[in-house]
């Protein structure tokens, strides 16, 4: 399975600090297994905190996740 890694962790953790860039988008957009790794926590209800050291404001950050 692709996600077997994740599948382990998600039995236990609650939840997962997850890099924006480089780790969910790149500079074109989302990662297609980004996007199915966060269906899958938000299918198993956990929390997902979105880190990023970027200079941008915030609104920035959000706006390239989207």
């Amino acid at each position: 399975m692709r996600y077997a890694n994740l599948l382990k962790l998600l039995a236990d953790f609650d939840g997962f600090l997850i890099d924006q860039f480089g780790v969910l988008i790149d500079g074109s957009g989302p990662y297609p297994t980004a996007v199915a790794a966060l269906e899958l926590l938000k299918q198993d209800r956990k929390k997902a905190v979105i880190i990023t050291n970027s200079e941008k404001r915030a609104d920035y950050n959000v706006q390239s996740l989207i």
